[in-house]
C-alpha cells in the first residue's frame, strides 16, 4: 500500500469515507496462506542476553524455516523486554524439542525451564511462566509504506445499494488464515489496520480470522465497532499505538479466543 495522509480517500457508496491506503471489503475476501500448524512454543532453558540460540518445547522443524522471524516475549519485571529475531537454522533434538540458531544476539534475558513453573493441581490447572516464542512470518503479506506514520487499512463494512427502488445490502466478510499485515493503522486516529464496522445486517455470513499476524502498526491493530459475527482466533497482534484491539458500540456474536496482544504503545500526539 502506498500513499500518505494527503492521498485521496476511498469512498464506498456516496458517503462512507474509509480513509486512504485502504482495502474496502463489501463482498467476500478470502486469503489462505501456507498452513502454520504451530505458531508458538515455550523456552525449555534460559535464553540469556547475548545468546545466539534458543531451545523450545515443540518440534517446529518443517514448519518454521530459515529466515523466518520470531518474537520472544518478556519474562522479567520489565514489560517491554520483547524482541524480534530471525532464524538462522533449526534442528530437532530427538525429544520433541527444537534448537533454533539465531541470526543476531538476544538483547534481553528470557526465562525457560524443562517443565511448567507451577503445577497447582487445582482442578487440573497449571501455571506456565516459561518464556513464549511466537512465529511471525506468513507467506501472504499485506504491507504499507510508513511515510508520516500513516499505515494501511483493511476495512470490512456494509453499504446499501443506492439505486432507486432497490432494497439491497452489500455486506462485507473476510476469511483470512495465515496472513501477515505490517505497518497498518493510521497515527493518532481510530483508523485501525483491520476494521469491522457497521456490520449489523443479517444478509451475509461470518468473518473468520485465524492465525494471522498484525504487527508494527502506526495506530490500532484491530477495531470492531457496531459489528456482528466476527471470529478471531489463534492470532498475534504485536506493536500498536493507543489500542491493540478495541471493541466499541453495539457488538454481537464476536468470538475473540486464544490470541496474543503485545506491546501496545502510547500515541505520538
Amino acid at each position: 500500500m502506498t500513499g500518505d495522509r494527503d492521498t485521496p480517500s476511498l469512498v464506498l457508496g456516496s458517503q462512507l469515507d474509509v480513509s486512504n491506503k485502504a482495502i474496502g471489503v463489501t463482498g467476500i475476501m478470502n486469503l489462505y496462506g501456507k498452513e502454520i500448524s504451530i505458531n508458538n512454543a515455550r523456552l525449555i532453558s534460559n535464553a540469556e542476553k547475548g545468546a545466539k540460540s534458543i531451545s523450545v518445547n515443540q518440534d517446529v522443524t518443517g514448519i518454521w524455516s530459515q529466515g523466518d522471524e520470531i518474537l520472544l516475549l518478556p519474562t522479567g519485571r520489565t514489560a517491554r523486554e520483547y524482541e524480534v529475531v530471525s532464524i538462522a537454522s533449526l534442528s530437532a533434538d530427538g525429544n520433541g524439542n527444537t534448537v533454533i540458531n539465531l541470526s543476531s544476539e538476544l538483547e534481553y534475558n528470557h526465562m525457560g525451564a524443562a517443565d511448567v513453573t507451577v503445577d497447582a493441581a487445582l482442578d487440573g490447572a497449571s501455571l506456565d511462566m516459561r518464556g513464549e516464542v511466537l512465529h511471525l512470518t506468513r507467506n501472504i503479506q499485506i504491507s504499507a509504506e510508513t511515510d508520516d506514520n500513516w499505515g494501511g487499512r483493511v476495512f470490512v463494512t456494509q453499504i446499501a445499494d443506492e439505486t432507486p427502488d432497490v432494497d439491497l445490502i452489500y455486506r462485507g466478510a473476510i476469511n483470512f488464515d495465515a496472513v501477515s499485515m505490517t505497518f497498518m493503522g493510521q497515527a493518532n486516529t481510530s483508523q485501525a489496520g483491520l476494521t469491522f464496522e457497521y456490520l449489523q445486517s443479517e444478509e451475509s455470513g461470518r468473518s473468520t480470522v485465524k492465525n494471522i499476524v498484525i504487527r508494527e502498526s502506526e495506530g490500532y491493530n484491530v477495531l470492531i465497532s457496531n459489528a456482528a459475527r466476527v471470529d478471531i482466533t489463534d492470532s498475534i497482534f504485536y506493536y500498536s499505538k493507543s489500542h491493540g484491539v478495541r471493541m466499541t458500540g453495539i457488538i454481537n456474536d464476536i468470538n475473540f479466543n486464544d490470541n496474543w496482544v503485545i506491546a501496545n504503545q502510547d500515541r505520538n500526539i
